[in-house]
């Protein structure tokens, strides 16, 4: 049976690199962790002050321009896609 740290490794590994080319930077600015599901994908998004920055798929990236601690991380995409 696995352990719940394996699960919350697994977890973590999920929201710390690209998903695709389809996803955007977005930095949190927050003091806590907060955990976001995307309401497109239903991918869970983690967020910290020790990982701020993570790549949100761009369907649920105008979901996180509604939260007021969620950012865009670069002012110009286009040099990232």
């Amino acid at each position: 049976m696995p352990c719940c740290g394996g699960k919350r490794a697994a977890l973590k590994q999920q929201t710390k690199t690209p998903l695709s080319t389809n996803t955007r930077p977005v930095r949190y600015t927050g003091s806590q962790t907060i955990t976001i599901q995307g309401p497109v994908t239903g991918i869970k998004y983690i967020f910290s002050p020790q990982q701020p920055l993570q790549y949100v798929d761009i369907r649920d990236a105008g979901y996180f321009s509604d939260t007021s601690k969620i950012h865009q991380a670069f002012s110009n995409f286009s040099h990232y896609t």
